[in-house]
């Protein structure tokens, strides 16, 4: 599998080939007209076809022969005017079913957006027709492939992408055996997986019927799949009541478990039991002690680390999810894939329920004055915080949740009537983002390498020097060479921070990590300093407002205004960690409220997280921005023309 040890999934490099077409497509036509430059500029028709399987997995034997349109399909039989199969030969002259128009959209999933494609179908026989479309097509959770391809001649140069750190084809066609590497990367063409979500039909005035059908990537479906799939294995009759609910058999089995890994242990009210480092897979037992009542027990607490719970969920929940190979879905959580940035002094608001664990290293994540939360537990993880060769950095896998918060996770959920797998690791991933300051969001979003795999990704990591080279996409330069077909650049202020308004022209910065509106990052020289100069006082008082909500919780854990304040300081502090004001701009690249969009002819090879910037619009934004890609659009129109869209969020730079 492809290296990512210090990748950020969410601000890398434009793919080197993709670089190459797009500056070769800016000089088709300007000054030279080469054969293959004509052949590209006249010879953009994209070709789109589809196809549907009766079984789950995708397989050349598992196509349902009726379900094939476009691409070589509309080249003979009905679509041609004469013999036995031609459409002048049919009792009304019309045509078999074709597509009209097809679009592809891959989104970036931290805003919990899904990947999605819709296809128009257009059936100008209806009488003949419909009930085969509607059998093949009407059916929601059907697996369909769709394919979009440019003619060879579209390509000016290498029609190959150039493999990255997160492109990985051998790991692909291992677990697909009928993908071909060429048909993964080539620029001239993308292909979408997905399963049937939706149809409605549209009737003409010229008695024909457009189909519409829409589809989730393949991924998606799996992560909304009702938790209810997870019931006892064992027969109805036997279930007890109070276990025939999805939810509370998945909670009591965790208990179970944990209960009989328990019993081996020399000492079972002080251990770290580490079950599998690699997965991140640990539990831990133990009493926190507090300054209070000279050191006395305040209670004892279970936890389990993400990366336990990641492995329950694949094995009590996702394991239900099977489909016609016997293969499953799977979430991914481990040190490799999953980091988090780094914050020296940062500790949880809550330990009790939330337990930043310094494993045997020397972090003090779990240090509040002088009270080291669950200090007489023997560590034998490496623990949330810790150094590498390339730095120190935080592993999200490794974070302790007590199991009473998983419990009460447990019955806000059975509230609700449908619960998905989603809701639950969201639930879980919420309370690390308020007990983590705001400093860990964690999201899940599909493996950039493996199609029926997710990732319970850290989305506010950047990478330990990470240091993308943007590329500069060309618009409308000097010389007029351009590649774009249309850009647009749109502010969006969130609600949450209009009524800060006027506290912007200010530069003002808050503890809800709003900095990145701060007037720092366009101001003049001295302007800049006025900030820079305020942000070092805010510095230091978030590191006293720490030091003082620490030392107030040590004394008593059981205080609520306590616990409160030690919340607000860790929030406090994750936004002011820094006292130079560009490090912590420069560590986080927090985003900026200005959206772009452009449209480029058709090309395979964007994803999100690509960071670009563009010539020909205000230098400012140039200079204090690069384009981070958070969408990418692949539309097919009813003539062949092939567009991609690709939408940008503005990530702030400092050099």
């Amino acid at each position: 599998m492809a290296n990512l040890v210090d990748s950020s999934l969410f601000y890398s490099n434009v793919n080197k080939a993709v670089q190459a077409e797009i500056l070769a497509r800016a000089e088709a036509g300007f000054g030279h007209r080469t054969t293959a430059q004509i052949d590209y500029m006249v010879g953009k028709v994209a070709n789109a076809s589809i196809q549907a399987y009766s079984k789950s997995v995708p397989s050349d034997d598992s196509i349902i022969p009726e379900s094939r349109l476009g691409g070589i399909s509309v080249t003979g039989g009905s679509f041609k005017p004469n013999g036995p199969d031609g459409f002048l030969s049919n009792p009304i002259n019309r045509t078999k079913p074709y597509l009209q128009d097809v679009s592809i959209t891959i989104h970036d999933q931290s805003r919990g957006y899904l990947n999605k494609a819709t296809i128009n179908i257009v059936i100008p026989d209806p009488t003949t027709d419909m009930d085969k479309m509607e059998e093949i097509f009407c059916r929601p959770g059907r697996s369909v492939t769709l394919f979009i391809e440019y003619p060879e001649s579209a390509v000016l140069t290498k029609n190959e992408l150039a493999v990255d750190q997160n492109t990985n084809y051998e790991t692909l066609i291992s677990l697909y055996p009928n993908l071909r590497e060429s048909d993964l990367s080539r620029l001239n063409a993308t292909t979408f997986n997905g399963k049937i979500s939706n149809f409605s039909y549209s009737y003409e005035t010229n008695a024909s019927v457009k189909l519409t059908v829409e589809m989730l990537g393949t991924t998606g479906t799996y992560i909304n799949v009702s938790s209810h799939v997870a019931a006892s294995k064992k027969s109805p009759q036997t279930v007890p009541a109070e276990e025939q609910n999805a939810i509370n058999s998945f909670y009591k089995s965790i208990q179970d478990d944990i209960t009989n890994l328990s019993v081996e242990q020399p000492n079972q009210h002080s251990y770290e039991l580490v079950l599998n480092v690699e997965e991140s897979r640990s539990i831990l037992n133990g009493s926190i002690y507090q300054q209070k009542n000279n050191n006395a027990n305040v209670s004892e607490d279970r936890f389990i680390t993400i990366g336990q719970l990641v492995y329950y969920i694949n094995e009590l929940l996702l394991t239900k999810i099977t489909n016609d190979a016997g293969k499953l879905p799977r979430i991914i959580c481990d040190d490799r894939l999953c980091q988090s940035n780094y914050y020296e002094k940062l500790v949880s608001a809550n330990p009790k329920q939330m337990l930043l664990w310094p494993g045997t290293g020397t972090a003090e994540c779990n240090k509040y004055n002088n009270l080291r939360a669950y200090s007489k537990v023997p560590a034998n993880s490496p623990g949330f915080m810790r150094g590498t060769d390339e730095g120190p950095r935080a592993f999200p896998a490794w974070i302790y949740i007590n199991m009473s918060v998983i419990q009460e996770i447990v019955s806000t959920a059975l509230t609700k009537e449908n619960v998905t797998i989603k809701d639950i690791i969201m639930h879980v991933s919420d309370v690390v983002f308020k007990l983590s300051g705001e400093a860990i969001s964690l999201k899940l979003i599909q493996h950039p390498t493996i199609s029926d795999a997710l990732l319970l990704y850290d989305t506010n990591y950047i990478g330990v020097n990470q240091q993308p080279t943007e590329f500069e996409l060309p618009i409308y330069s000097e010389d007029l060479r351009t590649a774009v077909r249309d850009v647009k650049i749109t502010s969006k202020i969130p609600e949450s921070i209009k009524s800060m308004i006027y506290g912007l022209s200010a530069g003002v910065s808050t503890e809800q990590q709003v900095a990145m509106y701060s007037e720092y990052v366009y101001a003049t020289d001295d302007v800049r300093k006025q900030i820079s100069d305020a942000h070092k006082q805010k510095h230091r008082d978030a590191l006293q407002s720490l030091l003082t909500a620490q030392e107030n919780y040590a004394l008593d854990l059981t205080n609520s205004s306590y616990l409160t304040t030690l919340r607000s300081a860790v929030q406090k502090y994750v936004t002011f960690y820094t006292e130079n004001i560009e490090d912590g701009v420069r560590k986080v690249k927090p985003v900026f409220p200005l959206e772009v969009s452009l449209t480029l002819d058709g090309i395979n090879g964007f994803k999100w997280g690509d960071v670009l910037n563009i010539n020909g619009i205000p230098k400012k934004y140039r200079d204090s921005f690069v384009f981070m890609v958070t969408g990418v659009t692949q539309a097919v129109s009813s003539t062949g023309e092939w567009t991609t869209e690709l939408t940008l969020i503005a990530r702030v730079k400092l050099v």
